[in-house]
């Protein structure tokens, strides 16, 4: 699995973040507008490390890479949850990115930047790097693309069994 400078939040500062209430304010109203069901900055699925969420060592993955930007308000949730997830799957599961001089979803930004191919060329040398595994261990099942509704679809089209691990193709329509 791949996180780029991910929107994990949560209501108390960790790391170095410094308190910024105007960001914090801007941060919860598009989460509660994004997720109007939800029980606040802590709910799980904005903060994936709140006591009772799901376990992270039970994600059907064998290897997360996590992307910082060193300029992201974000990046201490990201090196965090990094740190949780290795806690709970081992620390070679886990690689940590981290992009000096830039902020927030930069490579959005500036897609054609160096800094953003840079990032990209190693999110493709990371699932290069799974699907080599897959195919190697010989045990891959292969399945046909399948065409969804407007929105787009995704399919399996490689797994594994003895190593859990698995690849999904999601294309939206042109």
């Amino acid at each position: 699995m791949t996180l780029f400078q991910s929107q994990i939040w949560g209501s108390e500062a960790i790391g170095e973040e410094y308190p910024d209430p105007e960001g914090c304010a801007m941060g919860t109203g598009l989460w509660m507008y994004a997720c109007p069901c939800t029980t606040g900055m802590d709910d799980p699925r904005m903060n994936p490390m709140v006591p009772g969420a799901p376990a992270l060592g039970q994600m059907a993955c064998d290897r997360v890479m996590v992307c910082a930007a060193v300029g992201d308000f974000l990046r201490w949730r990201a090196h965090a949850y990094a740190a949780a997830v290795a806690a709970a799957k081992g620390d070679a599961s886990v690689e940590v990115l981290e992009t000096a001089g830039e902020g927030h979803v930069f490579h959005l930004f500036d897609p054609d930047g160096g800094k953003a191919k840079e990032l990209l060329n190693r999110m493709g040398a990371f699932t290069m790097e799974m699907m080599m595994r897959l195919l190697e261990e010989n045990e891959s099942d292969m399945a046909q693309p399948q065409v969804g509704d407007a929105t787009g679809s995704g399919t399996e089209v490689a797994k594994s069994p003895a190593s859990r691990a698995s690849s999904h193709l999601s294309m939206s329509p042109s």
